[in-house]
């Protein structure tokens, strides 16, 4: 059988330029987690590239640390925090007004 499309095939990623769309965190704060905590990730040209599972997988581990869930952070309906802001606070950081 002849397939009628042709399908690329490779990992499923996420860069600093897909992050804000897929993990809701700006393309800088991405690249500093990334390194400061060591993600596994690889570098095709100036983007930093980690594979979706291993990002997962990361997150997953903050929450079993008891770095919190972004289920605690506390919501403001005029104002609700973005993924960025409570990965931030799981990471014990704190954004400053903008």
């Amino acid at each position: 059988m002849k397939p009628t499309v042709d399908v690329p095939v490779g990992a499923v990623t996420i860069s600093d330029a897909t992050s804000e769309a897929l993990a809701g965190i700006k393309p800088r704060p991405f690249r500093e987690i990334i390194l400061r905590h060591k993600v596994a990730h690889a570098r095709i040209g100036k983007r930093v590239v980690v594979r979706v599972e291993v990002w997962r997988g990361f997150v997953e581990r903050l929450e079993q640390q008891g770095q919190g869930d972004a289920g605690d952070a506390p919501v403001n309906d005029l104002a609700p925090e973005t993924t960025e802001e409570r990965l931030s606070k799981r990471l014990g950081r704190e954004r400053g007004p903008r």
